[in-house]
Order: C-alpha cells, then structure tokens, then sequence
C-alpha cells in the first residue's frame, strides 16, 4: 500500500488528521485512530490533531495538542476548528484530513450528515418524546462547520462512511456523487471474535446477574431515543418470555425508561451499564444484539456485534445495515424502527429457533471478516494517492464510488 502512494511522491506521505478527539471507545473517535494507525504501520509520517487523546506505546503516530477552551460542547467545537485550523496552517504535510470537526482539509471524511440527522429526529417527535432533540448551541456549531465544508466546497474530495450518507450531502449540501467515495468503517474481528461459551463468558454474564437459562439482548448506543430504546423495551413487554433479558450500554439518563419499563412490567429485567471500556466482552456475553434506531449514519456497533457472531437485528434506517446485511441472512432488518410489534416477532422468532440464530451468526461473522481495518484503510490509500495526483494536476481523477 505504501507503494500506491510513493509512485506520486517519490516518497512517504506526510498525513495530518484533525479531529477534537481521539480516543478507542467510541465510534469515529475509534475509527480515526485505528486508521492513524493503519497509515503509519504502512510508513507514512501520520500527525493527529486533537485537544484530548490516548495514545498507545509503540505508536508511530504523532500527537499534536491543539489548545481549546473548555466549557461547553458549543465552545470546545467551535474553539477547536479556530486553533485547529491554525496549526493545521504552520505544519507541513502532503494531505490533510478532517473527520468533521475542522474547515478546510484536503479530504473530509463524512461520518454523518448531522442536518439529515437532525430533520430526522424532529420528524420523530412524537416517538422519542421527553427526549425530542432541540436545536442546541453545539447543533449549530456543528452545522456551521459542515455547512461551511461541504456548501462551499472548499474540500478537494469527500469520504463518506456509507451510502445514506453520500445521499444525504447531495440532497442537503447539493454535494455531486462524484465528490464522494463511499469506504465503510472497519472492525478488529480479532477483538470482537470471542468465544461465545466457556468459563468467561459463564463468570461475565453471571456478574451481570444472568444465569444460563436466560437469553440477552443487547443494546449499545449513547442516544437512547434516537437509537430507539423506548422502541425495544416496548418490545420487550411484547414478547412474554420471562428468561429474556436486556443489557443496555451507553451514556444515556435511564430515568425515562425505567418508568416505562416499570409501567410494562418489565423494569426487572433490564441492566443499565452506562459506558462501558472493553465493549467486546458484552457482546460475547449476550445473545442477540438488537438497534431499532431511527437514523445512523453508519453504526459501527452493527459490525462489532456481527464480528460477535451474534444474530443482529436493526433498522434499514442504519447506513451499515443498508450496504452490508441482507434481510434474513445475518439477521432481521426493520422497516419500521418505532414498530414494537414488528421487533417483538423479530426477537421471538430467533428465540423459537435458535439454530436460525447460530446461522445469523455465522453469516454475520463471514460478513464482518471482510470489512477489517486493513480493507478500510486500503481504501483510503487509494483516495491518498489520487488526491495526490490531483494536488499536483489541479484536478480530481478518482470517480466517486
């Protein structure tokens, strides 16, 4: 891979990331630098602009500090394009590359199309309640930065992490499809591939509180009613089968939702695990990973759950379900995310046939094992070393995917 790229430089590339943060636990955060990472084990020089990190001994990958002002999200976003923006001026590279949080970066990478998200949610009022998203002083940043990045097209080209996404830029941004490459996110099958039996596992699910006798389904996500949990736990009342169980993790306030399992009568048997480090070992010690969510421009947890080999059962609404599962082969896809009777027949029907689910898990994991870091960052590669070309031609050659 070095290769492609040194063919248009004669050298190893220079490549500077920005993004606010990075990190190994959440979604983008996850993906920037495992892909920092990915460049530089193929020998490029790789600078990453955050203002908070975790870096990894042995890394070759440069952190660069970028001062903000910390406060509120609306300040730390806005204050970290500002200096970001500044340093990314003083440091030589060859290609820069935004995930979001910076205007002006050769390649942005579009991880979302937060006004297609927002649109969404104000649709869906009335299903998320309490929990309505109002418009918020880092919404507007946010939208400042990527109205800023794709209206005026001050990128030389756009990575988008799925097709929903490239969609959404064309109909909001008016951002052409040529403008685009569509390069999925990536898993560490070596991470999520756990065993699902063993002592491990038994010693985990019983420190949760789950005997063998009880089927788990898991929920990851830190919006809970935008990723549709209310949905779930009405579907968990649904289902009446009193060894299920439901496992949520992620940053969210349960209040709402334990007063709506409580008026179900399910209350009892749902875990709230808040965010959680080393993600993998719930996944191996769950059954079933359900995410009837509204919008998602991606949803890396999709992938990580199928890496699980677990049966998965999400909403069409999500852009990984959408280019990468089909409709009964590693599980079931929603048409309707907000239907808590069509979820609950969902869940019943891999419960009654529990080689049906084995089958989900096994295709998923095949699926999974395809869709790697390293294939990612290949990808991405190739996008380097034709923006190169055009850098120095004054044109772009690639044709958007």
């Amino acid at each position: 891979m070095a290769q492609t790229l040194d063919r248009h430089t004669g050298a190893n590339v220079r490549i500077l990331i920005a993004y606010h943060r990075h990190s190994w636990d959440r979604g983008i955060e996850r993906k920037s630098a495992e892909l920092a990472e990915r460049f530089a084990r193929n020998g490029h020089a790789v600078e990453y602009l955050c203002a908070t990190a975790e870096p990894r001994s042995g890394s070759a990958v440069e952190i660069v500090r970028v001062p903000i002002r910390w406060g509120p999200t609306s300040v730390m976003l806005g204050t970290f394009n500002y200096f970001a923006r500044k340093v990314l001026g003083r440091r030589s590279h060859d290609l820069s590359l935004s995930f979001g949080s910076v205007v002006g970066c050769d390649i942005v990478t579009a991880e979302s199309c937060h006004r297609a998200g927002l649109e969404v949610i104000s649709r869906m009022r009335e299903h998320t309640g309490r929990e309505a998203h109002n418009l918020g002083l880092a919404d507007a940043v946010r939208l400042r930065i990527e109205r800023m990045n794709y209206a005026d097209r001050r990128y030389l080209h756009v990575v988008a992490c799925s097709s929903r996404v490239q969609r959404e830029l064309g109909e909001h941004y008016g951002v052409p499809a040529s403008d685009v490459t569509v390069i999925p996110s990536g898993v560490d099958s070596e991470e999520f591939c756990l065993e699902g039996t063993g002592r491990e596992r038994t010693d985990f699910r019983s420190s949760l509180g789950y005997g063998p006798d009880h089927t788990v389904l898991l929920f990851v996500g830190n919006e809970f009613a935008r990723k549709g949990l209310k949905t779930l736990i009405r579907a968990l009342g649904l289902v009446g089968e009193e060894s299920l169980r439901l496992l949520v993790c992620g940053d969210g306030s349960p209040g709402l939702y334990l007063r709506l399992a409580r008026e179900l009568g399910v209350a009892d048997r749902i875990r709230f695990e808040g965010h959680v480090r080393g993600v993998a070992r719930y996944f191996a010690a769950s059954d079933i990973f359900v995410l009837p969510t509204l919008h998602e421009a991606f949803g890396l947890v999709i992938l990580e759950a199928m890496a699980s080999g677990l049966p998965v059962i999400v909403s069409k609404e999500a852009g990984a379900a959408e280019d990468h599962l089909t409709d009964g082969r590693e599980g079931f896809l929603l048409d309707d995310p907000t239907d808590p009777a069509g979820l609950a027949r969902c869940i019943r029907a891999i419960i009654d046939r529990p080689d049906r689910g084995r089958a989900f898990g096994e295709a998923g994991r095949a699926k999974a094992s395809e869709l790697t870091w390293e294939v990612c960052a290949a990808g991405w590669l190739e996008v380097f070393a034709a923006a190169l070309e055009a850098k120095k031609s004054g044109r772009w050659t690639m044709q958007g995917q």
